[in-house]
C-alpha cells in the first residue's frame, strides 16, 4: 500500500481544492454515526413546518404503487410536497444488496388517492464496487419542532458483492485494472443523512465519511440508481439527445432523471469542494436499467483515468485524510414531470428565468391530457427537459432566457411541427401547441365459434414503405422500444378479444396473429396485410383465427421472461402478460433478475384465465459466472419476494453447487435451468468448463468464492451437475456451440432437458415466446395446470424446443424382419433393443406448422466425436458429417392438409421415418429447420431491431424445432447407463494462462468494454 505521505501528495494533487481541513472525528461517535452538525452546514431549511420523519408502523404510512417496496419497519420522510421511504437495515440481493437507502418516492397526493411510486432504489457506490452496509437506521429529527426532518443510516465500508467489475473488465481486455480496487477494503464508517425541509420537493442526501484508519483514502465517488417502473430515462447530455440511453456508453451528465406516469425523479450531485455548487460534469453509464455515476469524472476521459496508474489527474477523486471526515452531497428530486424538476433546480440555484406556460390541445380544440412536450434549445438543438400536460392540457416550467423549440407528441399521434418560443429574462410567456392528429383502429378477434380471443395486431405502413412517424421519431418523448421503420405499431389484444389502437392518420396494412399454433389474418398473412385507410376516418376490422396445429396434451411455456421487476426491463407486468397471451403461450413464467414476481393476479384482470396459466420463477443472476433460472418458486414477504442470495450474504460468494443445493432446500420441487450457457454471463464460458468432464479451470478467488474442498490443480470444481434444464435456444435460433454442449452432456450421461426461451426484456422489438418449450403434460387446459406437475414432467424431458414448428418425436423397436413391435417411446423415454437379435429402431418425426411456415430439412443426430469444448472456449463447429441422417424437403412442396372441422384452414403436416441400428447405448435427437428457401418468421417474430443510416430493421429468422432426446438401452441393462463418453478422460491439459501485464486501455478499448457490459449477447 502507498505510504501515508504519498497519499497525502496524491490527495493534494488530484482534489480540486486540496485535502480537506483537519477535523476531530477519526471514526464513529458513541451514537454509531459519523457525526455532522447539520445546522452548521447551512444546507437545509429550518424555516417552516410540515416536514416529518417516522418509522413505518402502519400500512397506512406506505406510499403504494406497483413498484413500491416499502414494508413495516422502514422509515418515512414526508412533507406537503413529497413522500419518501428509506429502507431499514437488511440484506436484499440486488444491484445494492443492503438497506439504509431510498426505495420508494412519490408526490404527496390527496387523501384517498392511491400512491404511485415508480422509483427503484438509490444508493451510494464508490471505488467501482464498494458501498456502506447500513446496520443502523434511525429518525434523527422527526420535524415536530419545525424545520427539516432527518433520517440517518449508518454503517461500515463493504464490497458490493452483487457487482464484480474488475473480473469482467479483465475478461475482455487482459491486464486492465482499476487504480482503486473494489476488492480492497477501506477503513471508512459513514452516515447518510436524508434531509427533507418544509415545502421542498427534494430530499437532500448527505453522506459523511469518517476515516478511522492509518492511511488516507482516495476513491471515485458516485451513486447507483436502479430504474423503477415503466419510466423513461433522461440525461440532458446523453448521446440520444432524447429519452433513453440506447447505444450510449459513457456520457457526461450534470443531472439525470426518470419520467414516469404521473411522477418524475432526478438526481443531482454537488461539488465535493463546494457543496453549494452543483457538479456540472459527472460520468454516467446507464447499465441495463441501472445508472452508475462517478461524480465529477466529466465523461469518458475522466473514467479512463481510473484505469491508468500513471495519470496525474483523476477527475472525480474524493479524498479523506486519516483520522478525518468528508461529506458528499446530492439531491433526489421528485416532481410531476422533469420540467417541474428542472424548474426546481433553477429556483434553488438562483438563476435568472421566466415562466413558460404551455397549453396542448387536440386537433379539435379539446385539452390533450398526458401529451408530452420536449423542450429543445434553439442555440444548440439539445433537449433540455420534458413536460407532461395535465388533465387540462396545461404544463409549465421555468427556463433561462433564450430561444427554444417546443415539440409535442403522444403515442398514436402524428408529430406536429415544432413551436418556437422566446423566453425573456423575467416574467411569463405562453405557448400554444396542437397535438398531431390521430385515428382509431378497432380490432376484434374471434375464434370460428365467434368467441373473443387474445392476439397480436401488427400495423405496417402501406406498401412496405418507411413510416412517416416511425417509433424512433418519438424518442424526444419516450424511451421507445424501437420497431422496424416499416412498422407503425404493435397491439396486444387480451381476453376480451377487442382493442382500440390510436395511430397517426395514414394508409396501413394490418395483420392479426396468435402465435405458431394459429392461422394468421388475413388469408394473405404474412405476405400482405389487410389494407386499412385511416387518412380521414376511424376504421374497424374483424379477424377470425383458427387453431391449425393440433397440440392436444401439450402446453407451451416460455421459461425465461423479464418485466418491470427486472432492473433491465421497463415492460409493465400487465403489458408483459398481454404480450404472451397474444403469442398463444399457454404458461406464463416469471423470471425477473433476483426478484420473485407473480403474474397470477393479472390473468383475471385481463380476462385471460381461460387462455393462460402462470408459474412463479426467478433468474438467479450472478454478475460474472452465469445465470440460473429456478421455477416453480414460492413468493415470500420480502422486498424482492424472497429471491435466493447467490452472493452469500456476509460470507463468500456461493459456488454453483451451493446455489443449487440452496434452491432445492428452499423449493423442493424446483427446476434449475442453466441459462444462456455461452458467452458473457454463461456458466460454461465464465467458469472455463471442459464439457466432456465438467471440469472447470477458473479460480474460486476471481469470483470471491471459497475454493471447493475437493478442488484439484486440474479441476477447480466450480460447476455442479445438479441442474435439470439446459437452455439451448435463447431467442428464435439456437447456438451451435450450445447445441454441441447439450449433445456432449447427453454423451457423458448428464441427460438434461433442453429448453427454448425468448429471454425478452422488451414488449415489441424482441418477441416473447420465441423460442418456447412445449411440454407433454397429457392435458392442455389452463384450469388443469399445476406447477408441480409441470416441473415433474419437464424433469422427465417430455419436451420440445421450437420457434414455430410443432414436432412429435417417437421411437419403436423393429424386429429382424423390420416389423415394428411394442409401444412407441416419446422424448425423455428409454427404448431397449437387442442388437444381437437383429433388432433396430424406427424413429418417427411428425411435424405440423401453419400453412405459411415452411421448412426444408429434417435431421437426425446421435453421438459422434468432436463436439467437446475445453477451457470455456466455445466449440461452434457444425460440419455436415455430424448429421446422422437427413431428409431434404422442398418448401413449396410440403404436404398440406385441411384442419378438421374447418375446410378453409390448412396446415403443413409432414411425417418422416428413419431407421437406425444402434449397437450400444446411445441417444437420438431430431431437428426441423428452414433455410433461405423457407418463409421468414417476420412479422410474427422479431429478435431485435437495429438502426443504420436512418433505417431500422430486424434480422430474418427461420423456422427451428429441436426435440429432446430418446435414449437407447442396447446392453440389456434396461437403462441408458453405458453412455458413449463413460469412463473417457476427454479433458485437455489445463491451459497455462500467464498473468497478464498491466495494460492501460485506450479510449476505444474502454468503450468496447462498456459496450460489451451493456449488451445482452449470449453465445
Amino acid at each position: 500500500m502507498p505510504s501515508r505521505t504519498t497519499l497525502l501528495c496524491v490527495c493534494a494533487l488530484v482534489l480540486s481544492t486540496g485535502c480537506p481541513a483537519k477535523k476531530p472525528n477519526p471514526g464513529p461517535e458513541p451514537t454509531g454515526r459519523c457525526e455532522v452538525n447539520l445546522d452548521e452546514l447551512k444546507l437545509f431549511s429550518a424555516v417552516g413546518t410540515g416536514a416529518s420523519a417516522a418509522p413505518i408502523t402502519s400500512t397506512d404510512q406506505l406510499i403504494g404503487g406497483e413498484m413500491a417496496r416499502g414494508q413495516m419497519g422502514d422509515f418515512l420522510l414526508q412533507n406537503d410536497k413529497v413522500r419518501v421511504v428509506v429502507q431499514r437495515p437488511l440484506r436484499d440481493i440486488g444491484p445494492n444488496p443492503y438497506g439504509g437507502t431510498v426505495i420508494d418516492a412519490d408526490l404527496t397526493r390527496p387523501a384517498g388517492q392511491a400512491g404511485h411510486d415508480q422509483l427503484g432504489k438509490l444508493s451510494l457506490l464508490y471505488s467501482f464496487g464498494r458501498i456502506i452496509n447500513a446496520t443502523q437506521v434511525e429518525v434523527l429529527n422527526d420535524g415536530s419542532a419545525g424545520g427539516f426532518a432527518v433520517i440517518a443510516a449508518s454503517g461500515d465500508d463493504t464490497v458490493n458483492d452483487f457487482i464484480n467489475l474488475p473480473r469482467v473488465i479483465n475478461d475482455y481486455v487482459a491486464g486492465v485494472a482499476f487504480v482503486t480496487s473494489p476488492d480492497a477494503p477501506v477503513t471508512l464508517h459513514a452516515t447518510t443523512y436524508y434531509v427533507l425541509s418544509p415545502g421542498e420537493s427534494r430530499v437532500r442526501v448527505l453522506t459523511a465519511f469518517c476515516n478511522g484508519g492509518m492511511e488516507n483514502v482516495v476513491v471515485p465517488m458516485g451513486d447507483l440508481f436502479e430504474q423503477g417502473g415503466s419510466t423513461d430515462f433522461f440525461n440532458p447530455q446523453g448521446c440520444t439527445n432524447g429519452m433513453g440511453a440506447k447505444n450510449c456508453l459513457v456520457d457526461p451528465t450534470p443531472w439525470y432523471g426518470y419520467q414516469g406516469d404521473g411522477v418524475a425523479y432526478a438526481l443531482r450531485s454537488y461539488k465535493i469542494s463546494d457543496p453549494a455548487a452543483p457538479e456540472p460534469a459527472s460520468a454516467i453509464i446507464a447499465f441495463t436499467g441501472v445508472a452508475g455515476t462517478v461524480t465529477g469524472a466529466q465523461g469518458q476521459q475522466g473514467l479512463l483515468s481510473w484505469l491508468d496508474p500513471s495519470a496525474t489527474q483523476r477527475p472525480g477523486s474524493f479524498g479523506i485524510i486519516s483520522g478525518q471526515q468528508r461529506n458528499y452531497l446530492r439531491d433526489l428530486f421528485v416532481g410531476r414531470d422533469l420540467g417541474d424538476i428542472t424548474s426546481q433546480m433553477l429556483n434553488l440555484d438562483g438563476l435568472g428565468h421566466a415562466r413558460l406556460n404551455a397549453t396542448v390541445t387536440n386537433p379539435d380544440g379539446t385539452p390533450a391530457p398526458g401529451a408530452r412536450i420536449a423542450v429543445i434549445s434553439a442555440a444548440d438543438s439539445l433537449q433540455k427537459t420534458l413536460l407532461v400536460a395535465g388533465d387540462d392540457g396545461k404544463a409549465h416550467l421555468d427556463l433561462p432566457p433564450g430561444n427554444y423549440r417546443l415539440l409535442t407528441g403522444s403515442t398514436g399521434h402524428a408529430i406536429a411541427p415544432a413551436v418556437d418560443v422566446s423566453v425573456p429574462s423575467t416574467g411569463e410567456v405562453t405557448a400554444a401547441l396542437t397535438l398531431g392528429a390521430s385515428r382509431t383502429l378497432t380490432v376484434r378477434i374471434k375464434d370460428p365459434a365467434g368467441h373473443g380471443m387474445p392476439g397480436k395486431v401488427t400495423v405496417l405502413c402501406a406498401g412496405g414503405t418507411k413510416c412517416p412517424f416511425e417509433t424512433e421519431r418519438y424518442r424526444p418523448f419516450y424511451d421507445v422500444d424501437t420497431l422496424p421503420s416499416t412498422m407503425q405499431a404493435l397491439g396486444f389484444v387480451t381476453g376480451s378479444g377487442q382493442l382500440a389502437m390510436s395511430l397517426p392518420p395514414g394508409r396501413y396494412e394490418v395483420m392479426v396473429s396468435r402465435g405458431p399454433e394459429y392461422s394468421g389474418w388475413p388469408d394473405t398473412f404474412p405476405n400482405q396485410g389487410q389494407a386499412v385507410d385511416l387518412t380521414t376516418a376511424d376504421q374497424s376490422i374483424d379477424a377470425t383465427l383458427v387453431q391449425v396445429v393440433d397440440t392436444t396434451g401439450w402446453m407451451s411455456a416460455d421459461l425465461h421472461v423479464h418485466a418491470v421487476n427486472s432492473a433491465d426491463s421497463s415492460v409493465g407486468n400487465r403489458t408483459r402478460v398481454a404480450t404472451f397471451a397474444a403469442e398463444g403461450v399457454d404458461v406464463m413464467v416469471s423470471t425477473d433478475h433476483d426478484v420473485i414476481t407473480d403474474y397470477a393476479p393479472y390473468l383475471p384482470e385481463l380476462q385471460l384465465t381461460p387462455f393462460m396459466a402462470s408459474m412463479i420463477g426467478c433468474e438467479v443472476s450472478p454478475f460474472d459466472f452465469g445465470h440460473q433460472n429456478a421455477y416453480p418458486l414460492i413468493q415470500r414477504d420480502s422486498p424482492n419476494g424472497g429471491a435466493f442470495d447467490w452472493a452469500g450474504g456476509a460470507g463468500p460468494t456461493l459456488r454453483l453447487s451451493q446455489v443449487y443445493a440452496g434452491l432445492r432446500e428452499a423449493h423442493p420441487n424446483v427446476v434449475v435451468q442453466m441459462n444462456h450457457p455461452r458467452g458473457r454471463m454463461g456458466s460454461m464460458t465464465e467458469l472455463r468448463v471442459d464439457t466432456a468432464t465438467l471440469a472447470t479451470h477458473a479460480t474460486a478467488e476471481e469470483f470471491r468464492m471459497e475454493p471447493a474442498p475437493d478442488a484439484t490443480p486440474a479441476n477447480s470444481k466450480l460447476l455442479s451437475d445438479d441442474f435439470d434444464a439446459f437452455e439451448i435456444m435463447n431467442g428464435p435460433a439456437p447456438s451451435a456451440s450450445v447445441l454441441n454442449d447439450f449433445m456432449t452432456l447427453l454423451s457423458r450421461g448428464s441427460v438434461k432437458v433442453a429448453t427454448g426461451v425468448s429471454d425478452t426484456h422488451h414488449a415489441g422489438s424482441v418477441t416473447g415466446g420465441y423460442g418456447r418449450t412445449w411440454v407433454h403434460l397429457g392435458f392442455d387446459a389452463p384450469a388443469q395446470f399445476t406447477p408441480d406437475v409441470f416441473a415433474q414432467t419437464l424433469k422427465a424431458k417430455k419436451a420440445l424446443v421450437s420457434n414455430g414448428p410443432f414436432v412429435v418425436f417417437t421411437a419403436r423397436k423393429t424386429d429382424a424382419g423390420g416389423t415394428p413391435t411394442g409401444s412407441p417411446v416419446e422424448v425423455g423415454g428409454t427404448l431397449s433393443v437387442t442388437p444381437s437379435a437383429g433388432e433396430n429402431v424406427e424413429l418417427t418425426v411428425d411435424v405440423q406448422a401453419p400453412e405459411w411456415m415452411t421448412f426444408d430439412s429434417i435431421e437426425l443426430y446421435t453421438h459422434t466425436s468432436g463436439r467437446e469444448a475445453f477451457d470455456g472456449v466455445s466449440n461452434s463447429e457444425w460440419p455436415a458429417s455430424r448429421v446422422l441422417q437427413h431428409k431434404t424437403l422442398t418448401p413449396t412442396m410440403l404436404t398440406l392438409e385441411p384442419v378438421p372441422g374447418n375446410v378453409s384452414a390448412r396446415r403443413i403436416h409432414v411425417t418422416q421415418t428413419f431407421t437406425v441400428s444402434p449397437t450400444s447405448d446411445t441417444w437420438y435427437v431430431a431437428f426441423v429447420r428452414g433455410g433461405t428457401g423457407s418463409h421468414v418468421l417476420f412479422p410474427l417474430v422479431m429478435s431485435g431491431v437495429s438502426c443504420s443510416n436512418g433505417l431500422c430493421t430486424t434480422a430474418p429468422n427461420y423456422p427451428w424445432a429441436i426435440t429432446n432426446a430418446i435414449l437407447i438401452d442396447a446392453d440389456g441393462s434396461g437403462k441408458y447407463d453405458d453412455f458413449p463418453l463413460k469412463g473417457q478422460a476427454l479433458s485437455a491439459p489445463v491451459p497455462a494462462r500467464p498473468t497478464p501485464r498491466r495494460h492501460v486501455p485506450t479510449l476505444d478499448e474502454l468503450l468496447d468494454i462498456v459496450r460489451e457490459l451493456l449488451s445482452h449477447k449470449h453465445g
